[in-house]
């Protein structure tokens, strides 16, 4: 009976833990005090979309014009992307600068003017792999995101198929704080229903199971009673994986962001489950 309390216990930590927070901001370009009513090129010089909360910057790449945001046509106040023929038009970035490093974006939105055809790129992180944007008539969308830092890349071949962009709206995610546990009774057993997910204990057949440091920055070690190899896979709070990899102890995590994620780790055919936190 105390087996079956010690899994509520956990599912109900688990639970807890993945409960995250959403809030949505639209910003048109037109009424942003940055942009206002000049004509602004958009270059590596971050301007402040939201004050202290998300800023915008620009590559002009291989096309004869960066990207601009053109404010001194009132009757059409737009950002422009440019595209090139070869593909590798105009690109710009949303940078979120929160000082809330577990804050993320996790939703990108935004609506064209109409008489133009671009090919539309992403990329996470200054990665340097890009995916394509999904679109809906004039209405872009970039979901299920982990990320504090996004690229949008003008990929379209052909001529005049710039991008102009009104507003955009940014979805802002924030993990909920994981409650503070009771002290267990006993944290070498196994069988205790208050001994918290990320204790070293026997729990689903990995005796001696152990995740350190943890929270942890770069890298974490994973040690058990087991000899050999571990198959490691960890999810981000949205239940995307992002890492899978077959180690003996260490796993590289450098690239994370700040937050809360779950590892599950299979070793000789058991397997068990942890939280750990990322700063």
């Amino acid at each position: 009976m105390k087996k079956i309390y010690s899994l509520c216990a956990f599912l109900a930590f688990s639970a807890i833990s993945f409960a995250q927070t959403s809030t949505t901001s639209n910003y048109t370009f037109a009424n942003i005090t940055t942009f206002g009513t000049n004509d602004i090129v958009i270059s590596n010089t971050p301007l402040a979309i939201e004050a202290n909360k998300l800023t915008l910057t620009g590559e002009k790449n291989t096309p004869s014009a960066p990207p601009k945001y053109f404010g001194a046509n009132a009757s059409n106040r737009d950002l422009r992307v440019y595209n090139e023929t070869g593909g590798n038009g105009n690109q710009i970035q949303l940078n979120l600068i929160d000082a809330d490093t577990t804050l993320f974006i996790s939703q990108v939105n935004f609506t064209a003017l109409n008489g133009r055809n671009p090919a539309l790129k992403y990329s996470i992180d200054g990665g340097i792999t890009f995916e394509n944007v999904t679109k809906v008539d004039l209405d872009y969308s970039i979901v299920s995101l982990n990320t504090r830092s996004i690229i949008i890349k003008n990929a379209a071949t052909a001529t005049s198929s710039q991008l102009r962009i009104l507003g955009v709206s940014v979805t802002y995610t924030k993990p909920a704080e994981a409650p503070v546990d009771p002290a267990p009774t006993d944290p070498t057993d196994p069988t205790d229903p208050t001994v918290p997910p990320t204790a070293s204990v026997n729990e689903n057949g990995i005796t001696g199971l152990n995740i350190y440091p943890n929270p942890a920055n770069n890298v974490i070690n994973i040690a058990s009673d087991l000899a050999g190899l571990k198959t490691v896979v960890i999810y981000n709070i949205a239940g995307k994986q992002v890492i899978n990899t077959t180690t003996e102890q260490t796993v590289n995590v450098a690239n994370l962001n700040a937050g809360i994620y779950m590892v599950k780790v299979s070793q000789e055919g058991k397997t068990a489950t942890r939280k750990l936190v990322i700063k």
